[in-house]
């Protein structure tokens, strides 16, 4: 196997850190970095995330969720129907987010490498179980955190932040080592990747508030790119690739 992706001895986590510790970032490089790779790509990319929007669901389920209290009490259908209804279409979007979440990562992450394709959109439903699982025991650990105190929550978010990511650098990993190893690349760079989220805010306010997250097919492209470069950074940096 590549020395590169030799991470069996490199896969326990220590114990869990709880603070930001800082290093030198540039998020703005990132992005500079992600804007020079989507050139000539917008337009393709654009096309590829509102497929994601309506292949998920997350466009409907945005518009529902903006109206449903404003129009919940006109609408004369029993609450508990409506309860059962909002559960199932969040179990539907959670089971069809999560693989098209994988599935956004890998076409951005091609966008770098300069060989994206729609297909790419649908890696996550190749490895459907692994990501399945992943995806679950990720919302688990971060929702345990988060039921117990929010910044231990926020902070394992970050943790646990480039998992899918990993799955796609090495789709040999199982779920349990991918988690492992995002947990080992984002230790002590948990502020880096805070400040690189932070630094796209303003976008994420009008992506999300103004547009009825309808921005997000403008916006994700080039956030999602960032991120995989970011991640590239950190991986580098974790094997010393040089």
């Amino acid at each position: 196997m590549n020395n590169d992706y030799n991470i069996n001895n490199n896969l326990q986590p220590e114990n869990l850190d709880l603070d930001f510790s800082f290093y030198n970032t540039e998020p703005n490089n990132y992005k500079e970095i992600a804007i020079k790779h989507l050139k000539g790509k917008w337009i393709s990319s654009f096309l590829v995330f509102f497929v994601i929007k309506i292949l998920s669901l997350a466009f409907i389920s945005d518009i529902l969720n903006s109206f449903m209290f404003k129009y919940i009490i006109e609408i004369n259908i029993p609450f508990r129907f409506q309860v059962i209804s909002i559960i199932i279409l969040g179990i539907s979007l959670f089971f069809l987010a999560i693989p098209f979440e994988v599935g956004i990562f890998n076409y951005c992450t091609n966008i770098k490498n300069k060989n994206e394709s729609f297909k790419d959109i649908f890696y996550g439903f190749k490895i459907y179980k692994k990501t399945l699982i992943t995806g679950i025991i990720l919302n688990l650990i971060i929702v345990i955190g988060l039921i117990l105190f929010i910044i231990p929550g926020i902070i394992l978010s970050y943790a646990f932040s480039m998992t899918s990511f990993i799955l796609i650098k090495n789709p040999e990993l199982d779920a349990f080592d991918a988690l492992k190893l995002s947990f080992n690349i984002t230790k002590k760079r948990k502020m880096d990747i805070f400040l690189f989220d932070l630094s796209f805010i303003g976008w994420r306010l009008l992506s999300n508030i103004l547009t009825l997250s309808l921005g997000d097919i403008f916006f994700q492209p080039y956030y999602y790119t960032a991120q995989s470069i970011l991640f590239e950074n950190l991986w580098n940096e974790y094997y010393k690739i040089k």
